[in-house]
């Protein structure tokens, strides 16, 4: 612990307020928005169709908007592209319960919209984190920096989730009506939005560094051509990666829930236990301090295919917990090792193109995910689904065994200091 609050405190104030604006953001949309947007839907009397299409809509435009974004940030800086994404995400988000004001024939399309718009801004958001980090920290601090950036969102979900469980009952008393109804969840929505005025505010609070002369000597000299092979071998490997973590996000509660009947209490227990498993990833300083980066990402990759094999084999609630814990506990420890990787791999000035090539990909993985893995299951049943989600993993670890299992020859521009611009 005072190693940890030691780290915290070397941390400069540009990288302490980003991680305050993102704990926020864990805690509003991935622990109360993620717990009951779908609850919330369900209560105003929409059927799994149109849920299944606002939980696609959103990837699919994060997919479509982080080449944009990281074209905006390369234009305008990272600061302004992560300030403009946290305010008009969080706008969006507050929008949405506002629906049910409008005429019952705009509902639905200002549900859309407004959930779309706000991942669509959310690529601003996942597309300027990395490089920020990168420019705002000394080499030294960068580990430990993303390994906190990759425990918060799962660790302030959870918080979120605690919260996001108790506020609908609590505002049900409140109204004098029950859970049934839909009122308790739009006010616990919009709560959520009040809270996430604190992460546009911090985030408004950090500084601008200016790139120094020597740094952008060291580019002009070394070459500037963007480097599209390497950013899309990089983006084909996250497209396989994501794919086969999300095949097992996405369908293991309906699995324990349609398949297996277990109680809704205890699959909220597995997933509480992932979340928490998440804090594995303050682990990945100490990892990367002893294997090489390439060794870590691809050991990681062929664990999630191994961690497959329970819900394969075994149909049981057990079974299907060990392997999603597994699987969130190995995603935890190799996210900050992947992203300080597919940072390192290009030069400072296209951290930004790499970044919004990876959210790309993330978005394109999850929206394939979500729309094509209920079709899976219907005609071939859970156990081909799952089987594919392994197959996805390990032909991640192929693939980036070939392109980087040997450390790479082409020798590399320093990494960028604190000192450096988050332009």
């Amino acid at each position: 612990m005072n190693h940890f609050l030691k780290t915290w405190r070397d941390f400069n104030r540009n990288v302490r307020l980003l991680f305050v604006a993102n704990a926020i953001l864990g805690f509003v949309y991935f622990g109360i928005y993620a717990l009951l947007l779908n609850l919330y839907l369900l209560r105003l009397g929409y059927g799994a169709d149109f849920i299944g299409q606002v939980n696609a809509v959103g990837p699919l435009a994060l997919a479509l908007a982080s080449l944009p974004a990281g074209a905006f940030s390369q234009r305008y800086g990272i600061r302004n592209g992560l300030r403009i994404g946290f305010l008009f995400a969080f706008l969006c988000r507050a929008l949405l319960p506002l629906h049910e004001f409008l005429p019952s024939e705009w509902q639905q399309s200002w549900i859309l919209s407004s959930y779309g718009v706000s991942w669509a801004f959310g690529a601003l958001i996942l597309v300027n984190i990395p490089p920020f980090l990168m420019a705002a920290t000394a080499e030294d601090e960068r580990n430990p920096a993303f390994a906190v950036q990759g425990a918060i969102w799962p660790f302030c979900g959870f918080a979120g989730n605690l919260v996001g469980g108790l506020l609908p009952g609590l505002f049900a008393l409140l109204l004098g009506v029950t859970l049934a109804d839909a009122a308790p969840y739009r006010l616990t929505l919009l709560v959520a939005s009040a809270i996430e005025c604190l992460a546009v505010l911090a985030i408004w609070q950090t500084k601008e560094v200016v790139r120094t002369a020597v740094a952008e000597t060291k580019e002009r000299n070394a070459g500037l051509a963007l480097p599209w092979g390497l950013i899309g071998v990089v983006a084909l490997i996250s497209v396989l990666r994501i794919g086969s973590e999300y095949t097992m996000r996405i369908f293991f509660n309906v699995y324990l829930d349609g398949v297996l009947a277990t109680p809704t209490a205890l699959i909220g227990l597995l997933l509480a236990a992932g979340n928490l498993l998440a804090l594995l990833a303050l682990l990945a300083p100490w990892v990367m301090a002893r294997h090489r980066k390439e060794r870590i990402i691809i050991g990681a990759l062929i664990g999630m295919a191994l961690a497959y094999l329970p819900v394969l084999f075994i149909t049981h609630w057990l079974a299907v917990g060990v392997s999603l814990i597994t699987m969130i506990g190995l995603v935890a420890i190799m996210g900050p090792v992947f992203q300080i990787f597919s940072m390192e791999v290009v030069r400072p000035r296209w951290h930004t193109a790499m970044s919004s090539a990876i959210s790309m990909a993330v978005g394109v993985s999850i929206a394939t995910v979500a729309l094509g893995g209920g079709y899976v299951v219907v005609n071939d049943g859970y156990p081909v689904l799952f089987a594919l989600g392994a197959l996805l993993a390990l032909a991640a670890a192929l693939h980036f065994a070939a392109h980087f299992r040997k450390p790479r020859s082409q020798p590399r521009l320093p990494l960028v200091t604190a000192e450096a611009s988050l332009e």
